[in-house]
């Protein structure tokens, strides 16, 4: 089966967009290294620990520390999963563009393609999402911080009532052993007296 030259073109053409797409998946996939705290990148992370909010203070971001053997693990089953992911899209575009034949410039064009993404566009994609991981994580501190403080002041009320109460207790029984004492100490002087 003989296919145009015209075809063959506009296959890898659409093989770099493929790759470029692939690209965007593995932005996502960073995005969830990131929640899962994999990895943040040094500089954010550095301007992160310089933040300084109103009323919640400082920005606590989970720096999970993994070991390096855990590390790399985690990047292997992100990996994976990418591939699994990756994999059923690319047998999809080849089904669709050479009825299932494996072409070399569709694999070229894709691999071309997540290069030209990963080196231009996804550096500005980077940074667009650490920042806005970063809005919502400022975000969701302070709306967890207001829901956490009520039940803060309700726990201190609590514990400054048992403390009251535990002094009370305290006292009650540090004033039964001065009565008992003292009703003690009068019947032994009364006793003393009769003699």
């Amino acid at each position: 089966m003989e296919i145009s030259i015209k075809y063959q073109l506009i296959t890898a053409l659409l093989s770099v967009f493929i790759g470029v797409f692939i690209g965007l998946i593995y932005d996502a996939f960073k995005i969830f290294r990131i929640l899962s705290g994999l990895e943040f990148s040094s500089k954010l992370q550095k301007r992160i620990e310089t933040i300084k909010l109103p009323i919640i203070k400082g920005l606590k971001i989970k720096n999970t520390k993994f070991s390096n053997i855990k590390r790399k693990i985690l990047y292997v089953l992100w990996d994976l999963l990418f591939f699994v992911v990756i994999t059923p899209i690319m047998q999809v575009f080849i089904y669709a563009t050479s009825s299932g034949v494996v072409r070399w410039y569709i694999i070229l064009g894709a691999f071309l393609g997540f290069i030209i993404y990963y080196f231009t566009v996804s550096k500005i994609v980077s940074i667009v999402y650490e920042y806005t991981l970063l809005v919502l994580k400022i975000i969701f501190s302070y709306i967890t911080y207001f829901i956490r403080l009520p039940f803060n002041k309700l726990i201190l009320v609590l514990k400054i009532k048992l403390k009251k109460h535990k002094e009370k207790l305290a006292n009650k029984k540090t004033s039964k052993e001065k009565k008992t004492n003292t009703g003690m100490r009068q019947k032994i002087v009364s006793y003393g007296k009769c003699k």
